[in-house]
């Protein structure tokens, strides 16, 4: 993270950025970076990823000799996880105690990058000199050291919370090391975890499987689910755009590549999305969760576009209780009513009344993908669905996201033509706020492809697929002519 700052903090390194040497098409690849300077496996793929390469495992993994925490894709992986230098990080957390198993990966990241950047510096240190050209650790360690971490941006409560959990790790790793005998732990203080648990708040990158398409026609076809967190230094030097023109593939199980996903002129900049894109929250949200996570106030084409904000006004709003009157009721929760922005007016329901409509209905979706008597419950479903929708603008975004709940509720259950009804409008709202080429809407449209196969339209069920294909084939990497290998 580099982006635009207004802050005045430890280590501003805004003006770094990607820009592209020449014009450049979709699906032309940039950047590879290959193995990060520090990773860890989320919890829920402990046991189904390889905790060295973090590829998948195979039917017969290697377990660790030492405990039953980690497993490994072969004896190479094992051996590398163990062995001594920077590489082996899993020397330090192998015994009987587990800790890196129940602590925050966050926080095993940090220790992790914290015991490499010393276990480098005391390497560099016996060779006499200040970096080992060719070595990848050694390479990327001034990178990663230099990513900015905005210590600024962290509440007091976190910060205190972050150094309680750091001494804990610091503690364990210290009598584990003890415990072994064999060899003694860097002098890595909680100062140190800390500060590189700031680096990965603000740099670390979740690695994502590439979406698979699930059997049985289900409307969750177009799923992706992150399996690990890591540094990327290189990477890490991307900046955000709520509208990016490059996306981030990963394969190999930890290797990263930078993609561009429409045409970029030459000398443009390149960048990725932080997270929160247009479409998805309104300008006003996403600027302060990326002032307040990464330290910056966005500046890009989306959060200052009039046009943009005027139509982010029905993202949150109710509709107008005057029949004849098509404006917008502002949700204002410390109001007890409504308002109309156009007629003034205001609305016969309250703003309370309609969250409790809208839990209602999350509570009868929850009800139904749990229960074996269906009908009254489908029937439920659909009448307090009416409601909400009557209260709800026409384009508010938690409708859309109720109706893709709820449609997905009853695909599951068998009932195709409701839940295509209900998936069409979530598309119909989601496609009025995010750019057209968005990722977000290859999977809405995956979606629709597979209720009307389970329906056996399949002339409509192939539009939508080659509509998801199209959008999807802007976000493959196609060419390698660009490409930076580091």
């Amino acid at each position: 993270d580099d982006d635009d700052d207004d802050d005045d903090d430890d280590n501003d390194t805004s003006d770094r950025a990607l820009t592209g040497a020449a014009r450049l098409q979709p699906g032309e690849a940039v950047l590879r970076e290959r193995g990060p300077f520090a990773q860890v496996l989320l919890k829920a793929h402990r046991g189904a990823r390889c905790h060295e390469c973090l590829q998948p495992l195979g039917a017969s993994p290697f377990p660790c000799l030492g405990c039953a925490q980690a497993q490994f894709c072969g004896a190479e992986c094992r051996r590398r996880a163990l062995g001594p230098g920077e590489s082996g990080a899993h020397r330090w957390e192998c015994g009987g105690s587990s800790w890196a198993a129940v602590l925050p990966p966050t926080a095993v990241l940090a220790l992790r990058a914290a015991l490499k950047e010393k276990e480098v510096a005391s390497r560099n240190e016996r060779k006499g000199r200040v970096d080992v050209p060719g070595e990848a650790a050694g390479a990327a360690l001034p990178c990663a050291s230099s990513l900015v971490w905005h210590a600024s941006c962290v509440a007091a409560e976190e910060r205190l919370w972050m150094m309680v959990v750091a001494s804990v790790a610091v503690g364990a790793c210290h009598a584990q090391a003890a415990a072994s005998g064999r060899e003694s732990l860097p002098s890595v203080t909680v100062a140190d975890v800390v500060r590189w648990w700031c680096i990965v708040r603000v740099n670390g990158i979740h690695l994502v499987a590439p979406p698979q398409a699930s059997d049985g026609g289900s409307v969750e076809a177009f799923r992706e689910e992150p399996y690990a967190l890591a540094l990327f230094p290189r990477t890490a030097v991307l900046n955000h755009s709520c509208v990016p023109n490059c996306t981030l593939s990963f394969s190999d199980g930890n290797c990263v590549t930078t993609s561009v996903t429409r045409p970029v002129r030459a000398s443009e900049e390149l960048c990725i999305s932080y997270g929160p894109q247009l479409g998805e929250w309104s300008t006003e949200k996403r600027k302060r969760h990326l002032q307040q996570q990464y330290g910056f106030n966005c500046k890009c084409w989306a959060c200052t576009s009039q046009s943009i904000r005027d139509k982010e006004r029905c993202m949150d709003a109710l509709t107008c209780s005057q029949s004849d009157c098509l404006g917008i009721a502002l949700n204002r929760p410390a109001e007890p009513v409504a308002t109309c922005a156009d007629c003034g007016s205001a609305t016969l329901y309250r703003v309370c009344d309609v969250a409790q409509e809208v839990a209602a209905v999350r509570t009868v979706i929850a009800d139904l993908e749990s229960s074996a008597n269906i009908v009254p419950l489908v029937n439920s479903l659909l009448a307090k669905f009416d409601v909400v929708k009557g209260h709800l603008h026409a384009y508010n975004r938690q409708l859309a996201e109720l109706a893709d709940s709820a449609g997905y509720a009853l695909a599951q259950v068998g009932r195709y033509s409701e839940a295509i009804t209900l998936v069409e409008l979530s598309v119909r709202i989601l496609s009025y706020y995010y750019p057209a080429q968005a990722i977000a809407m290859a999977g809405e449209f995956a979606k629709l492809s597979s209720l009307y196969e389970a329906v056996n339209d399949r002339q409509t069920a192939a539009r939508f697929e080659a509509q998801c294909a199209s959008i999807r084939a802007l976000y493959s990497v196609r060419s390698t002519d660009s490409l930076v290998l580091l």
